[in-house]
């Protein structure tokens, strides 16, 4: 995507188009062919033969055996030790040798090679609480540093990031309660045209693609998006209910 976004004082980095898929009969992976798409209760269709497209991933199932026992994109097992990134409880995925992180894989639209995307990491939310909570932004309605809202997008709900510079285009609704984590996300809503517009302005949106426990996935009311970093507190850094309203204050891929 166009938009470059800070994630420390010296780094700004690129998103992916959308939320990474796989489809395990042709061992395939893929971006999202847009940001608001998810492929939701389909998840649970998770197999190690299913040809269709998942994007519900267990923590380190990069589908190389960097020596967890529940490596493979497909795994969902309920045992938290069997996800161990190389096998080990204290290890990152960019720790050893970069391949449990899903971004390292070959992504058929993302430019086919291997090691050429990451997931955000960094200790205590690094990256990513530097992207929602830290960096300089353009002023958006009168909002200074305006990094983030949440909002519907073309009938899904999400958070939309707007990049470091950034202009807002005339036909589309200006923002509402930009940088606030306790509103409704229905307060920002946007059609697939005015969508259209804004993302070619630079902005991500992460949708609600809901969770997998197992092989039971949620409906669509949550978002939650993991760090390469483990946390003392979770793997999960942005995690949001649509239903509840609520987004932590510090809460998916970047080249």
């Amino acid at each position: 995507m166009p938009g470059l976004f800070a994630v420390s004082d010296t780094l700004q980095v690129h998103f992916s188009q959308g939320n990474l898929q796989y489809r395990a009969s042709t061992d395939t992976w893929r971006f999202a062919l847009s940001q608001e798409a998810v492929v939701g209760m389909e998840n649970e269709a998770i197999s190690p033969s299913n040809s269709d497209w998942i994007d519900l991933f267990g923590w380190a199932t990069s589908g190389y055996d960097h020596g967890s026992v529940a490596y493979q994109p497909w795994s969902t097992s309920a045992i938290g030790s069997d996800y161990y990134a190389y096998g080990l409880a204290n290890y990152d995925l960019y720790d050893s040798i970069l391949i449990a992180d899903w971004g390292y894989n070959a992504i058929s639209n993302g430019g086919d090679e291997e090691n050429r995307w990451r997931t955000l990491h960094g200790r205590d939310y690094g990256e990513w609480n530097y992207l929602f909570n830290v960096r300089s932004a353009s002023t958006i309605n009168e909002t200074a540093d305006a990094r983030y809202i949440k909002a519907m997008v073309n009938g899904v709900y999400g958070v939309i990031l707007f990049p470091d510079s950034y202009v807002h285009p005339d036909l589309a609704a200006l923002p509402v309660h930009i940088n606030d984590p306790e509103v409704f996300f229905g307060l920002n809503v946007y059609s697939g045209c005015d969508w259209a517009a804004m993302e070619m302005a630079g902005c991500v949106f992460l949708p609600a693609a809901g969770f997998r426990v197992e092989t039971t996935a949620s409906d669509m009311d949550h978002g939650c998006y993991c760090q390469l970093t483990i946390s003392a507190v979770a793997m999960l850094v942005i995690s949001f209910s649509v239903a509840k309203n609520s987004m932590p204050t510090i809460p998916i891929f970047a080249s």
